[in-house]
């Protein structure tokens, strides 16, 4: 004849799992098992949506380091535009101006949407 087994219920499952659910009598092993159930779904539920908001931060990181890596296109039609309507005719003015616009243009096109989205990530985080 096999010898009964006896299970021990330590006191943080008790406290954790049977007190809140109401279950201070463990006699009824079903409700026992489906209230362990419903704490352990709650918890795999809290998990994934972690997984999720860390899965939707990730893409948007990723996207702005994507903005942050690449460079505009070169227009070598449009390079030399604006230097006769500012008569600038050296070409170290040349330089420096055309260094202003290109700086102008990757902060439009890239730095401020990386840093936009970042921002506006980081916000709801601290928010929600």
């Amino acid at each position: 004849m096999d010898e009964a087994k006896v299970f021990t219920i330590g006191d943080k499952t008790m406290e954790a799992v049977f007190r809140p659910a109401g279950l201070t009598n463990v006699s009824d092993m079903q409700a026992v098992f489906d209230a362990t159930e419903t704490a352990l779904s709650a918890k795999d539920d809290e998990i994934e949506a972690a997984h999720a908001e860390n899965n939707r931060l990730r893409g948007l990181i990723e996207e702005a380091q994507r903005c942050l890596d690449g460079e505009p296109e070169y227009h070598s039609q449009g390079m030399g535009c604006g230097l006769e309507d500012r008569g600038i005719t050296d070409r170290y003015d040349a330089m420096s101006h055309g260094w202003e616009q290109a700086m102008e243009r990757v902060y439009s096109e890239n730095i401020a949407w990386a840093k936009d989205a970042l921002a506006s990530a980081l916000k709801e985080k601290a928010d929600g």
